[in-house]
């Protein structure tokens, strides 16, 4: 098992640690173990966390995305499509193929769909 990625969130305070195992592991500035969560069975290419510290996205090659929350470590969103944020974190967007997705991103831990095909979305709370 080896790293592939790793992400501070951007109060310094946590950092997140993707495994080639799948694993994303969230340690606190302590170094203990703050969430467990499992992304994918082939690996953790992408981890970025929100600009509020809130959300924590995960990718494998910029496809399957899954976002968490960055306390707990619950499950709030899986799409397979590829994703960004606007420049201000207010807005995220995710596509494949010809559709796209956008969400509004509402702190502490919500989304809520703004538009778009909601086709590829899995699970979003």
């Amino acid at each position: 098992m080896t790293v592939q990625s790793l992400a501070w969130s951007p109060d310094k305070k946590t950092l997140a640690v993707g495994l080639s195992s799948g694993t994303v592991l969230a340690f606190d500035e302590r170094g203990i173990v703050l969430f467990r969560a499992i992304v994918s069975d082939i690996g953790v290419s992408r981890l970025q966390f929100h600009s509020e510290g809130n959300l924590l996205f995960t990718s494998y090659r910029g496809q399957l995305t899954r976002v968490f929350d960055a306390r707990t470590g619950e499950l709030l969103l899986t799409t397979n499509a590829i994703r960004n944020f606007s420049q201000d974190g207010k807005v995220f967007a995710a596509a494949i193929y010809d559709t796209a997705l956008f969400m509004e991103i509402l702190p502490p831990r919500g989304i809520r769909a703004l538009g778009g095909s909601s086709a590829n979305l899995n699970r979003i709370k």
